[in-house]
């Protein structure tokens, strides 16, 4: 059985939901610590950590994280394109909604985007096409926010 001190010393990064609640793109609480892992896929209990997931990347997408000596972990903008790349390699469902747009580097997000195959901008379209049905104050500035990630 694997521990996180001997998974860490792997091909691994932290990244998906886990990096962006880091980083505070998303405030939802996560249950789940998601690494990107270039080899093996792993699934344990950590017993101070929760459940502690390994999802394998292809090798051409295993880039865009800060190497460190406890962890790496993925650049936000990276950490929300491998969570939209698990989404649809999955089935799920990417909610844009969720994401504090705020919180990233438009360019960055382009960069990543490009570099992975990944049209992010299909999923701002549709919530923002939806959405212009609010008029509540709120919901007017998070569409703002998101129709400036927009690429025309």
């Amino acid at each position: 059985m694997k521990s996180l001190n001997s998974i860490l010393k792997e091909n691994i990064y932290l990244s998906f939901d886990s990096a962006m609640s880091y980083y505070g793109i998303i405030d939802q609480v996560i249950f789940n610590l998601k690494f990107a892992s270039l080899y093996d896929s792993f699934d344990f209990e950590d017993k101070d950590l929760g459940r502690v997931v390994g999802i394998v990347m292809p090798k051409d997408l295993f880039f865009g994280y800060n190497k460190s000596r406890d962890m790496n972990i993925a650049q936000p903008e990276k950490a929300l394109l491998d969570h939209i790349w698990y989404c649809e390699d999955t089935g799920q469902i990417f909610n844009p909604e969720d994401i504090d747009w705020d919180a990233l580097d438009k360019n960055m997000v382009e960069v990543y985007a490009k570099a992975m195959g990944i049209d992010y901008a299909k999923y701002l379209v549709g919530y923002l096409e939806a959405g212009k049905r609010s008029e509540h104050p709120k919901e007017s500035f998070r569409l703002s926010r998101m129709d400036s990630f927009i690429v025309r």
